[in-house]
């Protein structure tokens, strides 16, 4: 019996042991990135759950629907989208410099990353005999037969801001969905030729999804590969370019330290081959899932396809 006790101790031992040098190794990356202190960022996101029209019929008949959103290219499914929530870094987070180009104080509200703020209205729906779907957002009690499904997540649409003042900062506005990362489509036929264009097209629009390994550091290579693609935006004035990450959130969601540096890794991975940019980032969800409406987003400054700091 001591020697399974004695096993058992050792087992222990060195699953703490590489515990605790996978969270110094996190914790010396995260610290190894510097903090952005001479540009601020806010941003809004209109957190998106959605459900298409098979999946309205399986929840009427009382089913479990498995969902994964495909583009309109292979789905010629109906999708009921509807805005559930809002990710907002406030405005204010810009201001670094009062109207004279003096210091400003940074408000209080920026000394959290975000917040999460939850729509009370909800999508509602009922199926006649027929089988038509009759379909509405409201805040009020149901009536007749109509039910509130949860949904699952969708999309993100919004603007990132970046810069010294609210009223000049660089604008991005980003729009991304589920579908993107869906890696069965990659080889799919599509059925049809007209596709959901993502990204601005002018500077690369957004790649197709994959499975994105990280490398750096080195403890990341042990972890698994994440669905991921690659999209670039530009502001709206000054032409500076945002190279954004969208993935597939996994173990590495549980801080924003390992966020941070699982964001680092992937722009590391995916940015290699890629021109220039001037900024890059991440947003990572649970696309697919029915009402997962975390999002995560991590941004960087780039200097050629070198990450130069990072807003905390």
């Amino acid at each position: 019996m001591s020697r399974i006790f004695k096993t058992i101790a050792i087992i222990s031992f060195a699953a703490i042991v590489i515990v605790a040098g996978f969270g110094l190794s996190i914790w010396q990356a995260y610290r190894a990135i510097p903090p952005i202190t001479d540009q601020g960022l806010a941003y809004t996101f209109g957190v998106q759950l959605a459900l298409n029209s098979e999946h309205v019929h399986a929840i009427w008949e009382g089913k479990e629907p498995e969902i994964v959103f495909r583009s309109r290219q292979f789905d010629n499914n109906n999708k009921y989208t509807w805005q559930k929530a809002t990710l907002r870094r406030p405005g204010q987070c810009l201001d670094l410099t009062d109207s004279k180009g003096a210091p400003a104080t940074l408000s209080k509200l920026c000394a959290v990353p975000d917040k999460l703020e939850i729509d009370d209205k909800d999508f509602a729906f009922e199926v006649d005999a027929e089988k038509a779907i009759s379909i509405g957002v409201t805040n009020k009690p149901l009536s007749g037969n109509r039910i509130k499904p949860r949904g699952a997540m969708f999309g993100v649409e919004g603007h990132i801001g970046i810069g010294t003042r609210l009223e000049t900062a660089l604008d991005f506005h980003v729009e991304l969905t589920a579908s993107g990362v869906n890696l069965a489509d990659v080889d799919a036929v599509p059925i049809d030729p007209q596709g959901e264009d993502e990204g601005d097209e002018e500077v690369g629009g957004c790649g197709k999804p994959s499975l994105a390994t990280m490398r750096l550091p080195i403890v990341l290579s042990f972890m698994p590969a994440v669905p991921a693609r690659l999209c670039r935006f530009r502001a709206k004035a000054g032409g500076r370019i945002l190279s954004l990450i969208q993935y597939q959130r996994g173990l590495m969601r549980h801080s924003r330290v390992t966020t941070i540096v699982q964001c680092s890794a992937l722009l590391n991975w995916m940015l290699r081959f890629d021109q220039p940019t001037d900024f890059g980032g991440c947003i990572g969800a649970d696309w697919n899932k029915r009402e997962a409406m975390e999002v995560d987003v991590v941004m960087f400054t780039i200097s050629g396809v070198r990450r130069t700091g990072v807003f905390r």
